[in-house]
């Protein structure tokens, strides 16, 4: 009939869970929260060179602030790698680009993230990269991004 109506009824627990993220992200407060966004960055992006892992920005002032592009080192096998990083209870997502996503994963970092949970994921990466075996100084990663997380405190 050509008539504006509603055409379902609203999930009402996605309208709460909205109202809940936006109390938490409120009581942080907005620039507190991009800070510790650009903090877990900063930490992720400093193990990331540490372990020598090239990443889809062609430069660090390019990244962002909240997800992590990296490609898969050539004698590493991707699938093998995302898996065995889950078995640590760490999700990392593939690719999205069509033309180059089977060749590098993706590390958010956005939300509630605190360093913690970096270092969780940072260690996870380590442990299949060895695994796998690409060649990197062990607890490079770890050792970058907990000195970039504890020297945001002095």
């Amino acid at each position: 009939a050509r008539k504006p109506s509603y055409f379902a009824t609203p999930a009402v627990n996605l309208v709460w869970a909205l109202d809940e993220s936006l109390r938490h992200i409120l009581e942080e407060g907005m620039e507190a929260r991009f800070n510790r966004h650009r903090l877990i960055r900063n930490g992720v992006q400093d193990a990331l060179e540490a372990l020598g892992l090239k990443q889809v920005p062609v430069r660090r002032e390019l990244t962002a602030t909240t997800l992590s592009a990296i490609y898969f080192p050539d004698e590493i096998d991707g699938p093998t790698l995302l898996a065995r990083i889950n078995s640590e209870g760490i999700i990392f997502a593939g690719g999205l680009l069509p033309e180059i996503k089977s060749r590098y994963f993706r590390i958010g970092h956005m939300g509630p993230t605190l360093p913690g949970e970096i270092i969780h994921a940072i260690s996870a990466l380590e442990i299949a990269l060895y695994e796998g075996g690409y060649k990197f100084e062990v607890g490079a990663g770890l050792t970058a991004a907990e000195r970039t997380f504890v020297n945001s405190h002095q």
